[in-house]
């Protein structure tokens, strides 16, 4: 890797700077101060990674089995902000065994390794670098199916394609400032983008048609305070529209007007069992970005077990059998049981068919159905009730 890059990787915008004109560094003659340690990777010692003076491309050396390198950055006389200073600074950068490293640099430092010494001495400075960061996640559209083919791109990385199941993941970086971002494009979808992109699952990133311009994606995760996913929670915008409904593993995905929202907007999470909407002001909007992820609730009532009314199918006459379909039950494994009544006395206490008798006669058919599963009050649900028996 040539030291443009290093500087990018690691040396913030340190490396741009030295594009600037009248900014480039006045070398000193100066007795070298030598600087030796380890540079760990993710926490381990990594060998192949490249540490340099920062302002001197061939004072450079690969980090050896154990991660050890040793170079000696000379005092340089750096152009800052309009103000000369002097310093020794050092770089870390990928090499071609590595997919990249980034630290966390942010504007305003442009020598990120600075090395504080006397001339002479022998300074001992281990580096913790890490992998550029990993996103992924599935591209879908309004209906929840996925988007195949859709291109992801970050940065100046190769660009990467979704699976059959609108699945990607793919490394971030590099960027000026050390920024991250993603950028999502489909043909026949309007494309969305994100700044700041965090690692890990971004969860179902939702594309609008081509033409809609002004609504954009958001997904997150609803759980109570054990972190369990929390399984039919509506999350809509107070007095606007809603943005969509937790699944079984408590993730939810829609998409939102900009025009409808602001930075600190009121959200409204819609709670089976409960009467009144859960009001929480979150500022998920405070970035400029047409995708927002991660944007998570934690509740603190007891997760509720979320249903269907069941159905009775079958005609209400004597001789006839009738069966209940219990209809889907969140989140899944749930156990259930029934309970068939004629009038109001309990004839059957399980989920078979239930043969209509003679004695029904003059009598209307209805059928409960009790969801069950550990950690989740259970929930008791009936189906409307059959026209009288014939």
């Amino acid at each position: 890797m040539n030291i443009h890059a290093a500087r990018v990787a690691v040396a913030g915008i340190a490396g741009m700077a030295m594009l600037v004109p009248g900014t480039a560094p006045v070398w000193a003659a100066v007795d070298d101060v030598t600087v030796t340690g380890v540079v760990r990777l993710d926490g381990v010692p990594t060998a192949g990674i490249e540490v340099c003076d920062l302002f001197d491309s061939t004072d450079c050396m690969l980090t050896d089995s154990g991660g050890t390198y040793t170079v000696t950055p000379k005092l340089t006389t750096d152009n800052q902000f309009g103000v000369d200073v002097e310093v020794r600074c050092v770089s870390v950068s990928a090499t071609d065994t590595h997919e990249g490293l980034y630290k966390d640099i942010r504007y305003g430092e442009q020598c990120q390794v600075k090395i504080d010494a006397e001339p002479g001495d022998t300074v001992q400075r281990d580096l913790e670098v890490n992998s550029y960061p990993v996103a992924s996640g599935q591209i879908v559209d309004v209906a929840g199916k996925p988007v195949a083919g859709a291109t992801i791109k970050s940065g100046y990385r190769p660009v990467s394609l979704t699976d059959a199941q609108g699945r990607f993941s793919v490394r971030m970086g590099p960027y000026p400032y050390d920024e991250h971002s993603l950028h999502v494009s489909a043909d026949g979808y309007e494309s969305m983008g994100q700044k700041w992109s965090p690692d890990g699952d971004l969860g179902r990133i939702v594309l609008p048609r081509a033409g809609v311009t002004d609504q954009f994606s958001v997904s997150g995760r609803v759980v109570d305070v054990q972190g369990r996913p929390y399984a039919g929670v509506t999350v809509c915008i107070e007095a606007g529209p809603c943005i969509g409904t937790t699944k079984a593993d408590g993730y939810y995905f829609g998409l939102f007007t900009r025009s409808s929202v602001s930075d600190a907007e009121k959200l409204q999470l819609k709670v089976p069992g409960k009467s009144a909407p859960v009001n929480i002001t979150r500022d998920y909007l405070g970035f400029q970005s047409t995708l927002a992820t991660h944007v998570d609730f934690e509740l603190d009532s007891a997760r509720r077990i979320v249903s269907v009314k069941p159905k009775i199918h079958g005609t209400a006459k004597v001789g006839a059998r009738l069966t209940v379909r219990a209809g889907s039950w969140l989140p899944q494994p749930v156990a259930t049981t029934c309970r068939w009544y004629v009038g109001s006395k309990v004839v059957k206490r399980n989920c078979s068919p239930l043969k209509v008798k003679a004695s029904y006669r003059g009598k209307r058919i209805q059928v409960t159905v009790t969801g069950s599963r550990a950690g989740y009050a259970s929930k008791t649900v009936a189906s409307r009730r059959t026209a009288r028996v014939r």
